[in-house]
């Protein structure tokens, strides 16, 4: 996703701009979208077992709960998998790349 939006981003530079990356926070969204779906993060499966939260109840000060991961999202009705990761950009296709660069005509200045 993020070579994608670099590509299109690069496109609307003007012509001999330098090739640089984006800074904006959509790009860095789409890094760490690309990071989630690595194969590295066995598909975007998150590990169950045990973690660590810090919360408040009813004002108090703050304490540490160790809470069942499974458990929380069985409680919550979520399913057992990143929603991100599986969710609306797991079919993602970059669009295809032109077979020729055409010449830009329409945005010619005279």
């Amino acid at each position: 996703m993020a070579r994608t939006h670099w590509a299109i981003d690069q496109a609307r530079q003007p012509e001999g701009a330098e090739v640089s990356l984006p800074s904006n926070a959509t790009f860095r969204q789409m890094q760490h979208l690309d990071a989630m779906r690595s194969p590295g993060r066995a598909g975007g499966r998150q590990e169950c077992g045990l973690r660590t939260l810090t919360v408040r109840l009813n004002g108090s000060s703050e304490m540490q709960l160790t809470i069942d991961i499974q458990e929380l999202r069985t409680t919550l009705g979520l399913p057992y998998y990143s929603l991100v990761a599986n969710g609306i950009f797991s079919n993602l296709r970059p669009p295809q790349e032109p077979a020729v660069d055409m010449e830009d005509i329409d945005h010619l200045s005279d």
